[in-house]
């Protein structure tokens, strides 16, 4: 499967420098995450960065060393007392709300769009 199987594009590619590897970022845990390049699936460490799943990276010598500018992405406010925002999922085209039947629509709230300039949208929960 190539890149531009996963949505790759030649305005991402604008983005990379010379030994550049891109990557879509298909799984993303704490420390690791779960990339794709033309080489294949691969599991590297993240170094500092925070991807989130859909993400296009940089990878340099087996690991991540940046997130390319994100299109779209859906976010929530990171769990605990700070009002730090969590990124739950980007570059994405269609999203999908399923919900209990046991809850009411008034108590899981609105999905907003917000214009973040450009083309960019981010999708947040209220």
């Amino acid at each position: 499967m190539s890149l531009r199987d996963w949505g790759w594009s030649a305005s991402l590619a604008t983005h990379l420098a010379d030994g550049d590897t891109p990557c879509r970022v298909i799984a993303s845990h704490s420390n690791l995450a779960r990339v794709v390049t033309e080489a294949g699936e691969f599991t590297v460490p993240v170094a500092g960065l925070r991807p989130a799943t859909g993400d296009w990276a940089v990878l340099r010598g087996g690991r991540l060393t940046r997130i390319l500018p994100r299109r779209t992405w859906v976010s929530r406010k990171r769990a605990g007392e700070a009002s730090e925002e969590q990124v739950l999922a980007a570059n994405v085209d269609v999203l999908f709300r399923v919900l209990s039947a046991s809850v009411r629509d008034q108590e899981a709230g609105p999905l907003i769009p917000s214009k973040v300039g450009g083309d960019q949208w981010k999708y947040r929960g209220s």
